[in-house]
């Protein structure tokens, strides 16, 4: 079929300043929800978006369409969902090949949260790579908010890449009634470390090596006052102990 034949989008007919009258009625003004479900197919189970937002498709549709109303859509328009959903959505809708991206996420952390960890150091080096993409904690708690957001916010430090990613294999979080518990798997084999913990350290000296960490997020203004904080010790460079 030659080009001349492929059918066009009768959106792309119309002229430029009439499809960016429509790309600007089309933006959500309210918060959108997304949550992800899980369907069956000849693979096994593989997880899906699913949305409630109108105008979400015509993000995904082709090249030309995208390349207009995604900017648009995406900027002004706030996304809420949980922890494990949050993944599955950038993964679908943040674009892996671009240097700017705009988005807001709104991570609900009343809902959906495990007993069992969650690991969330991958969101936060996503975070850190697109310093435009805004993700916040929504919770009713205001104290595990607060806590929470200056989680999330840590990854705009100049340090982060520095210090977190070279001292940390995990930052882990789950569901401790009544509060919520986070996690840092700390890489402590290295003698040079301000964090260095040996393997036969004694319960005085863990008790130290736990301050220590306290005082080193301190350091960088992750203070968290409500949250359960918990420091774990890793000397494997797998990054696991027994």
């Amino acid at each position: 079929m030659a080009d001349n034949d492929i059918p066009q989008s009768r959106l792309l007919q119309l002229p430029g300043e009439l499809r960016n009258g429509i790309y600007e009625y089309a933006r959500e003004d309210d918060t959108v929800g997304v949550h992800v479900a899980r369907s069956l197919n000849s693979t096994g189970t593989t997880p899906m978006t699913r949305t409630q937002p109108w105008f979400l498709g015509l993000t995904q549709t082709c090249r030309a369409i995208r390349k207009e109303f995604r900017p648009v859509y995406m900027e002004h328009t706030v996304f809420s969902m949980r922890l494990l959903g949050a993944y599955t959505f950038i993964a679908a809708y943040v674009p892996s090949h671009v240097e700017v991206f705009c988005g807001n996420v709104l991570i609900n952390f009343d809902y959906g949260l495990s007993l069992l960890e969650t690991n969330i150091l991958p969101l936060l080096q996503i975070m850190r790579r697109f310093s435009r993409l805004s993700v916040r904690a929504n919770c009713s708690n205001t104290g595990f908010r607060e806590d929470l957001d200056n989680l999330l916010n840590a990854r705009a430090g100049g340090w982060f890449d520095e210090d977190v990613l070279t001292k940390v294999v995990r930052i882990t979080v789950k569901k401790r009634a009544p509060c919520i518990a986070i996690t840092w798997d700390i890489k402590c084999a290295d003698t040079k470390s301000e964090l260095y913990l040996p393997r036969d350290a004694t319960l005085s000296t863990r008790r130290m090596w736990h301050a220590a960490c306290f005082e080193w997020l301190s350091e960088k203004g992750l203070v968290m006052n409500e949250l359960a904080v918990l420091f774990r010790p890793v000397w494997s460079s797998e990054g696991r102990d027994p």
